[in-house]
């Protein structure tokens, strides 16, 4: 089996979301054991269980889930406004390590077409920006918005780099 580290740290992420149901014995989500959690209540539950509480109706002949979701910090109108104007300027380390891990999770729970718009207009500049960094030499600018970068684009970095260096040694090494 594999594990994948950036998913269990993605998984372990906490999101706010609310309960449409009064559900029995539940209030030790939010510490106090044998209470129940009210409907209504607002709760950051950890990805894995969020994703399965808003995935299940709350009766068989039911489409209402257990809870539903709620906006989030992470997704917040001034990180999407941020993210329009530079994305390059937006440190996602700072919302998320696992930043668009979570925000793949996050739209597969909400309807938000804005969102993945810009998101993935956002990793495509960035993406760009992180492969001409990749294939130069580094320099002080580019080391701070290294410091930035998610898990998924730390990763596009270093494989990036090191594709490059492979194809510099095999130039060098077969010249015709």
């Amino acid at each position: 089996m594999y594990y994948d580290l950036d998913d269990i740290a993605k998984d372990q992420q906490t999101l706010p979301c609310k309960f449409n149901v009064t559900v029995p014995n539940l209030g030790y989500l939010v510490g106090a054991p044998g209470t129940e959690m009210k409907k209504d209540a607002t709760v950051d539950l950890p990805v894995w269980l969020l994703r399965i509480l808003a995935q299940t109706p709350i009766a068989p002949d039911s489409t209402t889930p257990f809870v539903t979701p709620l906006p989030t910090k992470e997704f917040a109108a001034r990180v999407l406004n941020a993210l329009k104007s530079d994305p390059s300027s937006v440190d996602l380390r700072l919302l998320s390590p696992v930043f668009f891990r979570l925000a793949e999770q996050w739209l597969t729970l909400m309807d938000a077409p804005e969102l993945a718009s810009v998101l993935i207009e956002s990793f495509k500049n960035r993406a760009a920006e992180i492969a001409d960094l990749a294939t130069a030499k580094t320099t002080r600018d580019a080391s701070e918005f290294l410091q930035r970068l998610d898990s998924t684009e730390s990763r596009l970095y270093r494989s990036t780099h090191e594709a490059n260096k492979d194809l510099k040694t095999w130039l060098a090494t077969n010249q015709l």
